[in-house]
């Protein structure tokens, strides 16, 4: 997974695609919040790349994993089971502070 801050609070994940044994369903997608942080907790489950983290605190440390799940189907049962990739590797990313503003009155001379 990669992550990049595309504004002071907003982080986009993205990740190549994953091929399942049966089919794909969906990403999840786990976030750690600070510097040197291990306590990752789900925040959205996405059935594709990219994925915008949004309302994030500037000025923070975040870090993120994914992973794949997909539907496996026993062959003595109807109910379906769920299978998960291992995670992928962490993505951290820190937040920092507010994008200059755009220039406003802007004036050509001739």
């Amino acid at each position: 997974v990669s992550a990049a801050a595309i504004s002071s609070t907003t982080i986009q994940l993205s990740w190549p695609g994953s091929t399942g044994a049966v089919g794909m369903l969906s990403y999840d997608i786990e976030r750690c919040t600070g510097a040197g942080c291990s306590s990752f907790l789900p925040i959205a489950v996405s059935s594709a790349a990219p994925f915008r983290d949004q309302g994030l605190k500037s000025g923070t440390d975040y870090a993120y994993r994914v992973r794949a799940v997909d539907s496996v189907k026993p062959v003595d049962s109807i109910d379906s089971l769920q299978a998960f990739s291992a995670y992928s590797d962490t993505a951290t990313v820190r937040l920092d502070g507010m994008p200059p503003k755009a220039p406003k009155s802007l004036r050509t001379n001739n």
